[in-house]
């Protein structure tokens, strides 16, 4: 009599109809042949040991999850009675991949399952892992068969050129033409901006960056657009503090301090519109009270740019020989000011500077109290020190004097006992012997 395990008892054990997902996905999995082994691990008349693999469907080349399971022979049939798989929902014992392997039980008699070893079992993935990379190796969707191929086609530079130019001629005003043509007005030495007198010597040479960082079409059709004020306090503001003339701004700010925070404070700079630009809540007014009157901070690290700020600059027009000219605020109207002097001084190098000097200092503390012990500063690194006796450099510049003591006791006993004059004899001695 064949060993059967029939359709109904399937759906019975499954809980299922046709129409169930556990039932159709299962028989997806079973024919897509990601139930890579099936066979029995144990077998005797009344139960059969079930050991299968079942490919991941949402990890393929990852390790297959393991189902076992006992069918037992139970009034004149064989019948479940127990499964489970690794996967997540295995335990319930009515996952798709169990279900993947019952169905197939099911096309085929338990009598050709055919017996597993342990070494059956230990080696059916590594057997099957290149088949399964292999068969589901990712393909680029150009190269897929479905998909048409396109022919692409071969311009050479020539004719890129020409319709390159040909775009810039015919549309002037694009995006791509002013940005290789430039946005800006070419500056001559004349000053065609409006007439200012200024205080200072270098009247032409502010003019001309003004009359540089001014020339923005854009702005001067936004210029004579009436603005909307909310309310009257809005417009007082903008009158007073905001409608300044741009020679005038950039006068009074080389002046004076509190006016240049004063410009600075209502205007969006570059290093702050990043944090009004991503500002996703709604309560604008504390957000712009923090804006306009931020906490003032200061450490270290600025403590230290300013107060070798100037020191930096003069090295700079030292080493390049540039012509620098420091002015108030450059009110830009529509791009980036170009060729502004931002002064670095890093504190990393400024702390290098100072780990030097400690070294240097180091080196004072080998005095008397060292040379009666028969030690000097090393000539080599002058933050070791060097036995005067055999010139031997310590590799310790924070060596304790009870150390150099049995150094000259342990390899220099004769020496043990001498005063400051002899060893300050022999470092005159090593001082004046030429290298």
């Amino acid at each position: 009599m064949e060993c059967r395990f029939s359709v109904c008892d399937y759906f019975l054990y499954i809980k299922g109809t046709e129409n169930s997902k556990v039932v159709y996905e299962g028989e997806e999995v079973l024919n897509a042949g990601h139930v890579i082994l099936c066979g029995t691990t144990h077998r005797s008349e009344d139960t059969i040991n079930v050991y299968a693999l079942c490919l991941q469907t949402s990890a393929l080349q990852s390790l297959p999850h393991k189902i076992d399971g006992i069918f037992y022979f139970h009034d004149k049939k064989w019948d479940i009675k127990s499964f489970i798989c690794s996967c997540k929902g295995g335990n319930s014992g009515r996952c798709k991949h169990i279900s993947a392997v019952l169905l197939s039980c099911t096309r085929t008699t338990l009598d050709k399952l055919e017996p597993l070893s342990q070494t059956d079992i230990s080696c059916a993935w590594s057997t099957q892992k290149s088949m399964t990379q292999q068969k589901y190796q990712p393909v680029p969707i150009a190269e897929m068969e479905c998909i048409k191929k396109i022919v692409a086609y071969d311009v050479n530079n020539d004719i890129f050129t020409k319709i390159y130019d040909n775009l810039i001629t015919s549309l002037p005003n694009s995006a791509l033409s002013l940005h290789k043509t430039g946005r800006n007005n070419v500056v001559e030495n004349e000053i065609d901006i409006v007439e200012y007198i200024f205080e200072d010597k270098s009247i032409e040479t502010k003019m001309l960056l003004l009359n540089h960082a001014t020339q923005s079409t854009l702005m001067m059709e936004l210029a004579h657009h009436q603005i909307q004020f909310v309310d009257s306090c809005c417009q007082d503001l903008y009158l007073k503090k905001l409608s300044k003339h741009v020679c005038k701004i950039l006068s009074e700010t080389k002046q004076s301090k509190a006016e240049w925070l004063l410009e600075r404070k209502f205007r969006i700079t570059g290093s702050r519109i990043y944090e009004i630009y991503t500002y996703k809540g709604q309560d604008w007014s504390r957000k712009s009270n923090r804006y306009f009157d931020p906490k003032g901070f200061s450490n270290k690290f600025t403590e230290h740019g300013l107060k070798y700020e100037e020191i930096a600059l003069k090295v700079f027009i030292n080493t390049t020989g540039l012509s620098v000219v420091n002015c108030g605020i450059i009110v830009n109207c529509n791009q980036v000011p170009e060729q502004l002097l931002e002064i670095k001084c890093p504190f990393a190098v400024f702390f290098s500077y100072n780990s030097m000097s400690d070294s240097k200092e180091k080196c004072r503390q080998y005095n008397d109290e060292y040379i009666n012990h028969g030690f000097i500063a090393s000539p080599g690194n002058s933050s070791l020190p060097m036995c005067l006796l055999c010139n031997k450099t310590m590799s310790n510049d924070s060596i304790k004097l009870s150390k150099l003591k049995e150094h000259l006791i342990k390899i220099h006993n004769n020496n043990k006992d001498k005063d400051l004059t002899f060893f300050q004899t022999i470092k005159g001695k090593y001082l004046k012997t030429p290298t």
